[in-house]
């Protein structure tokens, strides 16, 4: 379902896909509520650390520079036809991370009225989840290896209205 939705546009250089929903999207519950109080909790912990907010402002600007993410004007929501269902952001703290202390995580599984984005929309295989065993055994498969930077690629990826 995925792989069948998946397309490379040559002339703007990105992938661009449909969501595999497996209900029908316009079921979805209008959760404008719970993102807003998220939103609020969300600016709350910010507020209590400056260097936090900087760094999360940042990453707005980096996701809006890059063209991932813009802001919708007021005749954009005024005239949307289809489902609603906002996804929240959390300020979720990076340890591991020197560059990046705080990064934001796009809440997918948070559940309004039995609903989630998560729970709407078709599982991706676990193939994702590697054992070490099963990536040396596949990186001596073939005579030559590749590795790759994709440095943010869940943002890179188009989606299809």
């Amino acid at each position: 379902m995925i792989r069948s939705n998946l397309r490379y546009n040559e002339a703007e250089k990105h992938w661009v896909t449909s969501y595999p929903w497996i209900i029908d999207p316009l079921s979805l519950p209008n959760n404008y509520s719970c993102a807003l109080a998220t939103l609020k909790n969300t600016e709350t912990k910010l507020s209590k650390d400056k260097e936090w907010a900087q760094i999360y402002h940042g990453q707005i600007l980096d996701m809006l520079e890059r063209n991932v993410a813009r802001k919708l004007t007021r005749e954009e929501l005024q005239e949307w036809q289809g489902p609603v269902f906002y996804l929240s952001h959390l300020a979720v703290a990076n340890p591991r991370s020197t560059s990046t202390p705080v990064r934001i995580v796009f809440n997918s599984s948070q559940v309004y009225r039995g609903y989630s984005l998560n729970k709407s929309l078709a599982k991706g295989p676990n193939s994702y989840l590697n054992s070490l065993t099963g990536v040396l055994l596949r990186w001596r498969e073939e005579p030559v290896a590749m590795v790759a930077d994709i440095r943010k690629m869940y943002n890179s990826i188009y989606i299809d209205s």
